[in-house]
Order: C-alpha cells, then structure tokens, then sequence
C-alpha cells in the first residue's frame, strides 16, 4: 500500500466512523500532533478519534489537494460537522456544546513507516474554530 491508498482508507473509515479501521492503519509508535494535543502510539490515535468525533459526532472530513512524495503526504484539508458533544480544551476542561456548525481547513502532513501511518502532523486555525463555534468575545 502506498501513501496515496492510505489517505484514501484514513479518509473513508474517518468518514464512515468505523474507528477499529481507522486505527489499523497507525503504526503502533504513531505519533500524532495539532493544536493543543499530542498523543503517542494505539492509544493516541483513540484519543484523537474520541476528542473530535466526540465533539462534533457528524463531522466529515475531505482533502481537496493532496501532495505525495515516497513515504510523506502533505493534504489542504475540510473537517465539517456540528458542535453536540463536549470538546475538550488542552487544560483537560470541557467545552460545553454550542449546537454551532462549524468548518474549518486544515493542514496534515503525514509520514509513513512500511504499510502503516507513522506520524500525523495538524495544523488549523483555532481562532477561526473558536469564532465560529460562538467562543470568542465580540
């Protein structure tokens, strides 16, 4: 399986929740990194899983430009979906639903060891997230 294929299968078991497909395509030192998270192996790949689909249960995500060279993937990215579940801050608190949509780009830079998902790397705008979300003052 090549990089290409393996954002492919992320992408569609992301977006038809089945998180068991999802996770087995991380290699088990998997490192994950965005705003305000990071998370190491099996453990923080469920974690990441947990902290968004529980926070907006209908999101989907969708990469509208995808770059590929040997083992490394760079995506521009889309996570839509509605704020019914609590999110949780990096301080460990949580934010009460809000019932907001919300979309938002991101940035992934994915690198692969072998047939598995070696580390994930987010960017996105948090101030935007929030904004949009009904958190920010104004």
């Amino acid at each position: 399986m090549d990089i290409r294929e393996l954002t492919d299968r992320a992408q569609d078991a992301w977006n038809a929740k089945d998180e068991d497909s999802f996770v087995a395509l991380y290699a088990e030192n998997h490192e994950v990194v965005a705003p305000g998270f990071t998370g190491k192996g099996i453990q923080g790949v469920r974690d990441f899983w947990a902290l968004w689909n529980g926070a907006f249960p209908d999101n989907r995500i969708a990469y509208r430009t995808l770059l590929v060279d040997g083992q490394q993937a760079a995506q521009l990215a889309t996570f839509q979906g509605t704020h019914t579940g609590p999110l949780m801050a990096p301080d460990g608190s949580a934010i009460p639903p809000t019932g907001r949509p919300m979309t938002t780009t991101y940035t992934l830079f994915t690198t692969m060891d072998g047939e598995k998902v070696a580390r994930s790397e987010f960017m996105f705008d948090q101030m935007e997230m929030l904004g949009q979300l009904g958190l920010l003052p104004g």
